[in-house]
């Protein structure tokens, strides 16, 4: 008979340090799905994007990505326990999907329509949660546990 090995909670830093590759990992989501559109959308071919403007994104994205992180992720992931449901990953990412839009249309202060020129905004902000949520929640018990040694 197989019997599960114990498991001992993870240094807190290692729970951060969980929290933080969810947030990159949102941000790195974010800043492609941008420079796609940018070159595609815009019609403006990939030469002709500068290395400004891949900074540029790259900066738009991690300030609303990092700073939600650091306001609301890492508190949530560090401390809340994974017996509860918020980490189930269906749950867990429809609530990131559902924050990236709403911190995206309180920013823009108003819901844009599918013909608006900002719902790539809204759309790209709300996969972003949705894959930092997705992120976090599969990898949880990496990150929240580890194995005696």
């Amino acid at each position: 008979m197989i019997t599960a090995e114990p498991q001992h909670r993870a240094s807190f830093g290692r729970r951060l340090l969980g929290s933080f590759l969810s947030a990159v990992g949102g941000w790195l989501v974010a800043t492609c799905i941008l420079f796609v559109w940018v070159c595609f959308a815009a019609r403006r071919q990939p030469i002709a994007i500068t290395l400004f403007d891949a900074y540029a994104l790259s900066i738009y994205t991690g300030v609303f990505i990092f700073g939600t992180w650091l306001l609301v992720l890492w508190p949530l992931y560090v401390f809340v326990p994974l017996q509860f449901p918020l980490w189930r990953w269906p749950f867990c990412t429809f609530c990131g999907a559902t924050a990236g839009f709403v911190i995206m249309a309180v920013f823009l202060r108003r819901v844009p329509s599918l013909s608006d020129p900002s719902f790539p905004l809204i759309a790209t902000a709300a996969l972003a949660g949705g894959c930092t949520c997705l992120f976090g929640s599969l990898t949880a018990t990496r990150f929240h546990y580890v194995r005696p040694a």
